[in-house]
């Protein structure tokens, strides 16, 4: 699996996380 390919992955899991996190704090 390419590096960058997995990083982007993991930018993407955080910010659904992060904007799950905000809907769930409101």
């Amino acid at each position: 699996i390419c590096n960058t390919a997995f990083s982007f992955l993991t930018l993407i899991r955080t910010s659904l996380q992060n904007r799950a996190a905000r809907a769930a704090a409101q």
